[in-house]
């Protein structure tokens, strides 16, 4: 009849067929799992008995009693009877850790610490999230301009992951973002790439008219783009190449004799 159901290894049906559509929205570690079904998310323990069903857009995992969710682009958290026990008011929310009931919030480009009754935490930095969920999420929320970029890709540079590289959809040029998609480098360059070394977590290689230069991960220019090739030397230095000549330059741009 055209719908979904739920059969384990075996064979034994876990859930008749009932859904008129079949995604699952989460890793569900043996905990519950979100579907998609159609407009709404239907919510099922790890038996396959229905917990609930939402119009929200995203369900994450349940860990320490509550899942991170969406609707549009505000996020929150829920609990098992899909209750909203933290409002929707943050740009990003990750997952709670069972461990420490201690989630990553992002509002206002700013990173939070939050536990599970949505009280701010202190924290001396150091907080981390999924670059890669977020970015699923942020293209999917429309939070990600789509209409300006056509491409999107993790920080030109492994080692610093708050920015991310985008391609402008007109001029086929690269710029970076930060991770609420604010213009951190203009689109203006042929490429832009990370060093693979983490001796350079701060710089950025360029690539303009068929010639490499260094750039900070603000945008302010080490080098100008007089290089015919430039490359980590695994060491603290940069290696290019000039004229047929082999260059080493400096933290600063600066060439070592």
């Amino acid at each position: 009849n055209g719908k979904y159901g739920v059969i384990d290894t075996y064979g034994k049906e876990l859930l008749a067929p009932s859904l008129y559509q079949f995604e699952i929205l989460n890793e569900s570690k043996g905990k519950n799992y979100n579907i998609r079904n159609k407009e709404k998310i239907d919510v099922f323990d790890e038996d396959f008995q229905l917990l609930f069903s939402s119009d929200l857009d995203y369900i994450g995992n349940f860990n320490s009693w509550l899942a991170p969710v969406r609707k549009g682009q505000n996020w929150g958290y829920i609990d098992y009877s899909g209750m909203i026990q933290i409002p929707l008011i943050y740009d990003y929310c990750g997952e709670f850790n069972d461990y420490n009931y201690e989630a990553i919030a992002i509002k206002n480009s700013a990173f939070f610490k939050i536990n599970t009754l949505g009280t701010v935490l202190e924290h001396n930095g150091g907080l981390t999230i999924d670059l890669n969920k977020y970015l699923s999420h942020a293209t999917q929320s429309n939070r990600f301009n789509m209409e300006k970029y056509n491409q999107v890709s993790f920080s030109p540079n492994q080692y610093t992951t708050e920015f991310i590289k985008v391609k402008d959809k007109k001029s086929n040029k690269y710029g970076v973002v930060d991770i609420m998609f604010n213009e951190v480098i203009p689109t203006e360059y042929d490429e832009i790439f990370g060093l693979p070394s983490s001796n350079y977590p701060d710089i950025y290689v360029f690539r303009l008219n068929d010639k490499y230069g260094l750039m900070n991960t603000a945008g302010r220019m080490i080098t100008n783009a007089l290089y015919d090739k430039i490359e980590d030397n695994k060491r603290k230095n940069v290696k290019a190449s000039k004229d047929g000549h082999i260059i080493l330059l400096d933290y600063d741009g600066k060439e070592i004799k």
